[in-house]
């Protein structure tokens, strides 16, 4: 298992570590500043957890939020549909760009809230599957935002689901294609992967050490 095979990456650390001449391990948050720590899965996930939160946070600050820690709309919407298939980016990108487009702003704590809301994403959109079969193949706003506020435990505020159906109902019929919707939310959730990929646990666990050594120490 991860924390299995975390725990012989851990080995080969203390082995280079020694050819090195000893001194402080480079990744202190995993085994320890002498890297004498056992490694559990609990650690582990504290771990991933906090680099997840910190590698949202530059995202948002790569966004430039103003003085009251917000940005546009229109960057939020950006940020939605960062990791789609090109041939579909263009449309999207000239949507943002319309003059249409709602206005308004959104705060890290919602920025926040809304990416967390990913960890639900296959629930959330069960939701709305069920939703859409009961009203005739339509999810209209009232239903999104329902489907987020009781599944994903997120308030979706008025703003940012005008900015999804401006992004995902480019007709205005009232109707969200949610299927379109929540392929963008799953590459994004992946990084531009439609699926999991399996771990290398050792280049892992150096790539996530040395950013989080970086940013957060």
């Amino acid at each position: 298992d991860v924390v299995s095979s975390s725990n012989a990456v851990k080995k080969k650390l203390e082995s280079k570590h020694a050819s090195d001449g000893g001194g402080q391990l480079d990744n202190p948050a995993l085994f320890g500043q002498r890297g004498d720590q056992r490694l559990t899965f609990a650690k582990f996930s504290t771990f991933v957890s906090k680099l997840q939160d910190d590698m949202l946070r530059l995202e948002f600050e790569g966004l430039s939020p103003d003085s009251d820690d917000c940005i546009d709309l229109r960057q939020f919407a950006q940020t939605v549909v960062s990791n789609v298939y090109p041939n579909k980016l263009k449309g999207h990108m000239q949507r943002i760009e319309s003059p249409d487009f709602p206005d308004g702003r959104v705060t890290w704590g919602e920025f926040q809230s809304f990416s967390g809301s990913m960890k639900q994403l296959k629930d959330i959109a069960a939701a709305i599957e069920i939703s859409s079969i009961a009203q005739g193949g339509k999810v209209g706003k009232k239903e999104l935002a329902h489907a987020f506020q009781v599944v994903g435990g997120v308030k979706l505020k008025r703003e940012v689901v005008d900015a999804i159906f401006a992004l995902f109902d480019p007709s205005g019929s009232g109707s969200l294609d949610h299927h379109a919707f929540f392929t963008a939310m799953r590459l994004r959730k992946y990084r531009g992967t439609a699926r999991r990929r399996e771990v290398d646990v050792i280049a892992f666990v150096g790539c996530s050490g040395m950013c989080f050594n970086h940013y957060v120490f």
